[in-house]
């Protein structure tokens, strides 16, 4: 996933967006985001802040399984040199516990290279071959392919990328009306918003044109992107049916004019792959900078 400071190409993002911009660009969001200063100067701030923790708590998360797999190509490389007897630790023995509480080799050398106070023996591309393999799990990898734990894991990653939007939604809204009450002198909160980004009364949409009012021409362009009505109906079909492809999901697509859209047979699994999953969470994350920024605009002018 982008982190918004790396520079990493996505180039399995499906740009067809109907609406200006006609060709949307995820990384100008990025490179585009509104500073803390500019949050704090409209009162935004801790809506943004919340949503930048949580957004890199996520990409943390993705690369999960990639840490898991370079580990494991570490410690048995480790391993392999302690059984050769080409590392020996210094120390095998547990501080503060009797003598005979001995550290094997291995637990020793690894305990060091944890430590810092020794380095993890270092990779060939021969060794490194198995991870690419996992189709470089930096982008979540293809979890057909690794089986159903790291499937289940992305379905997760998918869930957390939009409910990380969602809440963005609630607290920034929030924090905008609590903290320029004279632009909305007849909004009460609680703000609350269900249904995801299309529905009626209390959706997205809806929420937001009743909140900030004719005027707000960019936020509900920001918020008009139908990738985003993409990403809520994967994630439900996802939560709520197990992936198995049912006639809601269906319905929901067909009302898309995106280009690519994935659309099984009614009862089929969904096919969700590592780079669908970067693809949906990388947009909602620049959906998300999107939105703050243009509410930042409306609140400043």
């Amino acid at each position: 996933m982008l982190t918004g400071i790396d520079q990493m190409v996505m180039t399995f993002y499906d740009a067809s967006v109907p609406h200006n911009p006609a060709s949307y660009n995820p990384h100008q969001h990025f490179q585009n985001r509104i500073t803390s200063d500019d949050a704090r100067s409209v009162g935004i701030a801790d809506a943004c802040k919340g949503f930048e923790e949580n957004r890199r708590q996520l990409v943390s998360l993705a690369h999960l399984p990639a840490e898991a797999f370079l580990y494991s190509i570490r410690f048995q490389k480790l391993k392999k040199a302690i059984n050769q007897g080409k590392r020996t630790p210094k120390n095998f023995y547990v501080k503060g516990q009797p003598a005979q509480a001995l550290f094997s080799k291995l637990s020793a050398g690894l305990r060091d290279c944890m430590d810092g106070t020794a380095k993890f023996p270092s990779l060939s591309q021969q060794d490194l071959a198995p991870y690419h393999h996992v189709a470089g799990m930096a982008r979540l990898g293809n979890p057909e392919w690794v089986g159903p734990s790291i499937k289940a894991f992305a379905i997760s990653i998918v869930s957390q990328c939009w409910q990380t939007y969602e809440v963005l939604t609630v607290d920034l809204a929030t924090d905008a009306i609590s903290n320029n009450r004279s632009k909305f002198s007849n909004v009460k909160l609680p703000v609350e918003i269900f249904r995801g980004p299309g529905g009626r009364d209390k959706g997205i949409r809806d929420t937001y044109r009743r909140i900030f009012g004719p005027s707000a021409s960019g936020i509900m362009t920001a918020l008009a992107d139908q990738h985003l009505d993409y990403a809520f109906a994967i994630k439900n079909l996802l939560s709520h049916k197990a992936g198995k492809t049912d006639q809601k999901y269906l319905d929901a697509a067909n009302k898309l004019t995106l280009d690519k859209i994935i659309r099984p047979k009614l009862g089929h699994e969904f096919p969700l792959t590592g780079e669908l999953v970067n693809s949906l969470g990388n947009h909602c994350f620049a959906m998300g900078y999107y939105l703050l920024r243009e509410v930042y605009l409306w609140l400043k002018q």
